[in-house]
């Protein structure tokens, strides 16, 4: 299969016309669900982005952002998550949000601990689950030794001067130990 081309996206967005991102070439969008905060709210674009996005011909998944939230009550936090999704009938694969700089600290120990208090109770409802982070924190920060053994990672990676330009040839691309690449941070 060939590579398939897609954009996630938060409230930071703003409305997006879901069929001009399809019309664009794009076949997939992962849409923040959730706030990392004690009322674990939603994204308030999740409703919007969730329906017109698959309404427009998108394959959907979600991501949920890791935070100090969630390195208290990882299990409140997917608890949380879980509600939402099922009250949206969402089934497909979740990315877990790592770049938080209040977790970088914690140890590898605690970051495993951590993540597999968070994903009991999603994987128990059916969820498939993958990692989302940025080249350092894939070598310097979580344990992808172990990690990378159960979960799929999507690495976040691109040039200073990022224009959203798709170069698969670069030498950020982290093919050989990435499963997706955020190739850009522009639209």
């Amino acid at each position: 299969m060939g590579e398939i081309h897609g954009i996630d996206v938060s409230h930071y967005q703003g409305n997006i016309n879901w069929p001009a991102v399809y019309a664009a070439g794009k076949r997939f969008a992962v849409l923040k669900c959730q706030y990392e905060s004690a009322g674990h709210g939603y994204d308030p674009t999740f409703k919007y982005n969730f329906e017109n996005a698959a309404d427009a011909g998108l394959m959907i998944n979600i991501y949920d952002y890791f935070g100090s939230v969630t390195y208290s009550d990882p299990v409140g936090q997917a608890t949380a998550l879980l509600t939402k999704l099922k009250a949206a009938g969402y089934e497909g694969t979740i990315w877990m949000d790592h770049e938080n700089s209040k977790l970088k600290n914690i140890g590898k120990v605690a970051t495993n601990n951590m993540i597999a208090r968070y994903v009991a109770p999603l994987k128990a409802a059916g969820y498939e689950l993958g990692i989302y982070c940025n080249r350092d924190w894939y070598i310097n920060v979580l344990d992808t030794s172990n990690l990378k053994k159960v979960y799929p990672f999507w690495i976040a990676r691109f040039p200073s001067n990022d224009t959203g330009t798709y170069n698969a040839s670069s030498s950020l691309n982290p093919k050989s130990y990435g499963d997706a690449w955020q190739f850009s941070s522009k639209g």
